[in-house]
């Protein structure tokens, strides 16, 4: 897996650097919608064999995932596509109704299981995760995401 640092340089069609040097921040854009995320910020990245992103801020209880494959991805109505959670076969997922979309829960990850969401920022369709122990708190959670969001974006 070819990962992307500050210093690099990369074009593709959902994703831009618009910036390449070895600063504090990334600059990128993705569909248009261009995010300063501070290089701290950032697990992991990829554009081969598709585009990743993976951010998760220090003081926040999740992680922020752009997954180019499960972009509008579902797995029936209503019932969304998410990184590490429902992407493919796995055993104990359950899903929940929210007053702001489907939550989706495996509890097969350790050390407790996770949660997901769908959130969509500008267009983008981010997968935000979480603790399956703060599931009560998924739309506090998803509030803050696009909170977090609207501050990386330019």
């Amino acid at each position: 897996m070819a990962i992307w640092t500050a210093r690099c340089s990369l074009a593709l069609t959902t994703l831009a650097f618009v910036g390449c040097s070895n600063t504090a921040s990334q600059v990128f854009a993705i569909d248009g919608q261009r995010y300063s995320v501070p290089a701290a910020h950032l697990l992991s990245g990829s554009r081969e064999p598709h585009l990743f992103m993976r951010i998760r801020h220090p003081d926040r209880a999740y992680d922020l995932v752009l997954d180019e494959r499960l972009q509008v991805a579902q797995n029936g109505p209503g019932v969304p596509r998410l990184f590490s959670i429902n992407d493919g076969d796995a055993a104990g997922v359950e899903y929940y109704g929210r007053p702001t979309g489907t939550v989706v829960c495996r509890k097969a990850v350790p050390p407790n299981g996770g949660c997901g969401l769908r959130l969509v920022h500008s267009g983008v369709h981010w997968t935000v995760l979480f603790p399956v122990a703060r599931l009560s708190e998924a739309e506090t959670i998803q509030q803050d995401a696009a909170r977090l969001l609207d501050s990386y974006a330019e």
